[in-house]
C-alpha cells in the first residue's frame, strides 16, 4: 500500500509511487527474508517485534530489526504495518565508544609504566652524582655500582612490560579450541586443595585467536583465582555460546573477594594487594582480550569469591582488532 523513501531504498523497491498497490511477493520475491517473516506473522495471526533479518539486494547488504503488527483489530485485519530499523548508526556509536574506552585503558596502562620508569631514573641520576663524589674522594664504589645496576634492571623490567603491551597487536590468528585451552590450563594447577569444576558448552568450541596471547591471559586469571584460595576451595570454569556471535568464559573462585576500595584499581599496572605480586597479571590479560575485540569483566563478592567473565568473538577475524591496534 505504501512505503516511505527509506524503505524503498533499503528493500530495493521502485520509487515514484510505482510500488504502491503491488504485493510484496511480486516486488521482493517469495524467498525474500522480510516476506518470509511477513508470511509467518500473517499465517499465525500474531505480531513480532525487533526480529533481526539479513537483507541483500544488488550488492548492498545489511542487518535490520523488523517488527510486524496488524493494522486494525480482529481475526482478519485489512493489512500489516512493517517497520524496519537499521542499527548501523547505533552500532557505529557503540564502536566509537568502545574504541574510546580501549584508548583510555591503554593510556592508563602506559601512564603506569611511565610512573615506574620515573622512579629508577631519578634514583640513577642521584646515585651517579654520589658516585662521582665517591670517585673524587677515592671511596669504594662497588656498592654504589651494584645499586645502579639494580635500578637499571628495574628499568629493563618496566620497558619489557611496556613492549609486551605495545607489540601484541601483531596477532598470529589461528583456530583455537577454547575448551581444550582451558582444560590444559586447569591441568597445570598444582594446589592439592583446589577442586576444579568445568562446564563447557559444545557450541562454544572454536574461535579465531592468537593462542599464545590467550594462554597468557587465561593463565593469569586462573592463577589469581587459585591464589585467592590459599586454604583450598572450588574453582569453577564455564564456557557458553551467546547469540551465535560470542563465547563467554567465566572463572569463579571461593576466595575472600576484592575489597570495594580496590576494585577501581585492579587493572592499574603494578597495582597488587598480594605480597610479592607484580601487578601485571590482570592488566596484561585485559590488554590481550582487548586486542581480540573482547571484554573482561570482574564481579567481586567479598567473602564469597570473585567471578571473572571474558567474552570473545566466536568466529571470524576478531571484531575491532584493527582499532584496538591503532594506538600502539
Amino acid at each position: 500500500m505504501f512505503a516511505n523513501a527509506e524503505a524503498q531504498g533499503r528493500l530495493g523497491l521502485p520509487a515514484g509511487g510505482l510500488a504502491e498497490g503491488k504485493s510484496l511477493r511480486t516486488l521482493l520475491g517469495a524467498e525474500h527474508p522480510v516476506l518470509r517473516l511477513v508470511d509467518a506473522v500473517w499465517g499465525a495471526g500474531s505480531e513480532v517485534h525487533d526480529v533481526p533479518v539479513e537483507i541483500g539486494r544488488q550488492g548492498s547488504a545489511g542487518r535490520l530489526l523488523v517488527s510486524v503488527s496488524a493494522l486494525g483489530q480482529g481475526a482478519n485485519p485489512p493489512g500489516l504495518l512493517i517497520v524496519l530499523r537499521d542499527l548501523e548508526p547505533v552500532q557505529e556509536l557503540e564502536r566509537a565508544l568502545d574504541y574510546s574506552g580501549r584508548l583510555a585503558r591503554l593510556g592508563g596502562l602506559i601512564s603506569g609504566i611511565g610512573h615506574q620508569l620515573r622512579g629508577p631514573l631519578n634514583a640513577i641520576s642521584l646515585k651517579l652524582e654520589l658516585l662521582g663524589n665517591d670517585v673524587t674522594e677515592r671511596r669504594p664504589i662497588e656498592r654504589r655500582l651494584a645499586s645502579i645496576r639494580e635500578d637499571i634492571r628495574r628499568l629493563e623490567k618496566s620497558l619489557s612490560a611496556m613492549m609486551r603491551f605495545i607489540r601484541p597487536e601483531q596477532l598470529k590468528l589461528e583456530p583455537v579450541g577454547l575448551d581444550g585451552l582451558l582444560q590444559e590450563l586447569v591441568g597445570e594447577i598444582a594446589h592439592p586443595g583446589i577442586e576444579v569444576a568445568c562446564t563447557f558448552d559444545p557450541a562454544a568450541g572454536g574461535i579465531q585467536a592468537d593462542r599464545g596471547l590467550l594462554v597468557e591471559a587465561f593463565r593469569s586469571i586462573i592463577n589469581n583465582a587459585v591464589e585467592a584460595m590459599p586454604e583450598g576451595g572450588r574453582l569453577s570454569v564455564r564456557s557458553e555460546a551467546i547469540d551465535g556471535e560470542r563465547v563467554e568464559v567465566s572463572i569463579a573462585d571461593q576466595g575472600k573477594g576484592i575489597r570495594p576500595e580496590n576494585l577501581p584499581r585492579i587493572f592499574d599496572l603494578y597495582f597488587s594487594t598480594k605480597e610479592g605480586g607484580t601487578g601485571l597479571g590482570l592488566p596484561m590479560a585485559l590488554r590481550a582480550i582487548d586486542l581480540h575485540g573482547g571484554t573482561l569483566r570482574v564481579e567481586p563478592a567479598p567473602g564469597r569469591g570473585t567471578v571473572v567473565t571474558v567474552a570473545l568473538p566466536s568466529a571470524g577475524p576478531p571484531h575491532g582488532l584493527a582499532r584496538a591496534a591503532q594506538p600502539s
